[in-house]
């Protein structure tokens, strides 16, 4: 590429990624930090012996790995970004406190977590009226990292501080990641806080009591699809037919029927998926307090195909019923069951 054109492209990808630049932000904490968060879990229950994704865990789920992120967990509170200071270069703009919202708890123990936060930070509670939010001080900026090991670290330890705040106060709010609420300086960020606490008290009460001795468990269910689809091929009368007829038909014009059998199947292939997922749907629902469809996500052997992703929250003495409805499905021909949890309930905040 000639220089003087190469230039050129790469100024206008400046001036577009700086009058976006929020959006993009916005973008990264929103799309691409949530999938970054599931995979993690996901090879973190593979490392510690959780269940692969081609088994089912049929009995109660006794314990998830402390260390595993969110799933996808939605934020209450973000703090805006704030503006930049106009300064000449030489004078860097100075830098308003904030505090970094891991959870809300409710109580009253005074209790600091020590330095567990991310990038080894302190974490704390401060407290308003029996409610608590597990913090940690920080700058009123957003953690941004191109390194995705360094994210990786930051979101370890975002969830091994709600694990620890779950084992203390028994039931928690857990916080999207980057959750920060911006103050002034000194106290002035903890009376942010405690003002959010008092503006939020009915919704997070109400949700505090909505989790409390409920935990949230995934449920993914795969088919072979290969496999479903040679099984439809045979029992379709309308797909026999068509078949049947190919050796009649000349190259060219077999070809484009072979096309038309092909998209009639999948057709019929997408129907019994739909009806699967509205039985199976129906059957976990009765076993559950909630639930929640996820969306679908590749699967990593291509031969399975995922038609179930859901989010379910019930009682932890309770999920032994629903892990025996997932070993039902689990031993049906050509189907396969992920049954992970015990997690916070990231999904219905």
């Amino acid at each position: 590429m000639d220089p003087m054109i190469r230039e050129r492209v790469l100024k206008e990808i400046r001036c577009v990624l700086d009058a976006h630049r929020q959006e993009i932000r916005q973008l990264v904490r929103e799309a691409v930090a949530p999938e970054l968060q599931r995979i993690i879990r996901e090879e973190i229950h593979r490392e510690l012996g959780a269940a692969p994704a081609a088994e089912v865990v049929p009995a109660p789920v006794e314990e998830a790995p402390r260390v595993a992120p969110p799933s996808e967990p939605s934020p209450v509170a973000v703090a805006p970004e704030e503006p930049a200071a106009e300064e000449a270069p030489s004078s860097p703009p100075a830098i308003d406190e904030g505090r970094y919202v891991y959870g809300v708890v409710r109580g009253e123990k005074d209790l600091v977590f020590g330095p567990m936060g991310i990038d080894g930070e302190e974490v704390r509670i401060i407290w308003e009226e029996g409610l608590g939010a597990v913090v940690h001080d920080c700058a009123a900026t957003p953690y941004e990292s191109a390194d995705e090991e360094v994210v990786k670290q930051w979101l370890l330890a975002h969830q091994g501080v709600i694990e620890r705040a779950l084992r203390e106060f028994g039931v928690v709010i857990p916080t999207s990641f980057d959750t920060i609420l911006a103050g002034e300086k000194g106290r002035e960020a903890d009376e942010t806080v405690a003002a959010w606490l008092r503006d939020g008290r009915e919704d997070f009460t109400a949700m505090l009591e909505r989790f409390s001795g409920q935990a949230e468990y995934g449920v993914q269910v795969f088919w072979d699809a290969p496999a479903m689809m040679e099984t439809l091929a045979r029992e379709s009368e309308s797909v026999r037919e068509m078949t049947a007829s190919l050796e009649d038909k000349p190259k060219g014009a077999a070809y484009l029927h072979r096309q038309k059998i092909e998209s009639v199947l999948k057709k019929e292939l997408e129907t019994k998926a739909d009806h699967y997922f509205r039985e199976f749907f129906n059957d976990i629902k009765e076993c559950v307090t909630e639930v929640k469809v996820e969306k679908t996500k590749k699967a990593e052997d291509p031969a399975r195909q995922m038609i179930m992703n859901l989010s379910c929250l019930l009682p932890r003495e309770e999920s032994g019923s629903l892990g025996r409805e997932l070993e039902r499905i689990n031993e049906m021909a050509w189907f396969f069951v992920k049954f992970t949890g015990p997690w916070p309930p990231y999904s219905f905040t």
